[in-house]
């Protein structure tokens, strides 16, 4: 079987299940008339292409493709010529007979895409506030509902003061959530794998309504993860794909949101060089420094570092390494998500930088 006929099996494949890889849409902002007819006739039942191709609405979910994109890809999957191609492109709708013809003359607006492709300094210096003030106002509110951490203190080690806390912390993420996308039940859930039944209850069936429409339906990993217990620190090893549920710190819910966030954006390398890039430009020409001495910490292992800089936790600047010393994940994203499920109004007035950047890289249904 030949590479072409691999890809149109693939894109076949995809179809049937409602879903389109980024390489089958990789060069979606140049698709002429004839090359839309043919995606229809592989079964696109319902789809819809934004002018420079940032989005592709496929049943109901969007699908992202990159900017600058080539040709070549989408002539080799639906098996067309370049020499197919023609100036005018439309965008298709729902009703086979209501073609809007595009006005290339005009300027594009500027989208959340464009600022994803942009450099991270020229990103972020247009980069403005990812909520509405209608928003804003809702997660002020929310700010005030999460539980102190003398609460934490005090509910650690007394049933009836946890169950009290847990119920806090719960109320305030779901209001948190429902200021985010506005309280419909719309978006997927994290795809849960291996798990006892005691802590999908507890916490995990909570934390995938809490992330439900926060994170993107395209960013949701289609392969699940694991859930398993640890009588040390939680963490997520993306080697096995578990995420690790410790007992040697409070059993709260953002902790589990954290860790959850680390899985989603080791699954998407887009998000964590995203990520590192922002890493980079808020720490550039500093030293790293050891965890353990900046914040007293003694849980912290000798070989965890961070560049402080001015984020709301000295663990916001910390970096994992390959053994050449290359950066491949960091906890701008994770510690960012965790305190916007916290304190988000207190964290949008801190640092609104990192608090816009998170909720841009995960896209927040708005």
């Amino acid at each position: 079987m030949d590479q072409d006929e691999v890809q149109r099996d693939r894109l076949r494949a995809e179809i049937g299940n409602g879903t389109f890889s980024e390489d089958a849409f990789h060069a979606a902002d140049k698709m002429t008339g004839e090359e839309l007819d043919a995606l229809e006739r592989l079964g696109i039942k319902r789809f819809a292409l934004v002018k420079q191709g940032e989005e592709v609405d496929i049943r109901g979910g969007v699908v992202r493709v990159p900017r600058n994109p080539t040709e070549a890809d989408i002539f080799n999957v639906l098996g067309l010529s370049p020499d197919d191609r023609t100036d005018q492109r439309v965008i298709p709708t729902e009703d086979a007979d209501d073609i809007e013809d595009i006005d290339d003359t005009t300027p594009p607006a500027e989208t959340e895409e464009d600022l994803r492709s942009l450099p991270i300094e020229e990103a972020l210096k247009k980069l403005t506030s990812q909520v509405t003030e209608a928003q804003l106002e809702l997660l002020k509110k929310a700010n005030d509902l999460y539980p102190s951490k003398e609460d934490l203190d005090k509910a650690c080690g007394d049933y009836i003061l946890w169950e009290s806390f847990r119920e806090k912390e719960n109320k305030a993420a779901s209001a948190i959530r429902d200021a985010l996308v506005g309280g419909d039940d719309i978006g997927k859930e994290i795809k849960i794998g291996e798990c006892s039944e005691f802590y999908k209850d507890l916490v995990v069936d909570d934390m995938q309504k809490h992330l439900k429409g926060v994170i993107a339906d395209e960013l949701i990993p289609k392969k699940p993860v694991d859930f398993k217990f640890t009588r040390d620190r939680s963490k997520y090893v993306h080697d096995y794909n578990t995420i690790y549920f410790g007992m040697a710190q409070p059993r709260v819910r953002t902790t589990l949101i954290h860790e959850t966030v680390h899985y989603v954006e080791m699954q998407n390398p887009n998000m964590v060089n995203r990520c590192i890039e922002f890493l980079e430009h808020r720490t550039k020409g500093e030293d790293e420094q050891s965890l353990r001495e900046i914040t007293g910490i003694d849980k912290y292992r000798e070989d965890e570092v961070t560049r402080k800089d001015k984020f709301f936790d000295a663990y916001c600047g910390k970096s994992y390494r390959l053994a050449d010393g290359k950066i491949f994940a960091t906890d701008i994203l994770s510690t960012g998500i965790q305190r916007i499920f916290e304190r988000p109004a207190d964290f949008q007035k801190e640092d609104p930088e990192h608090f816009n950047f998170c909720l841009l890289v995960i896209d927040f249904t708005q």
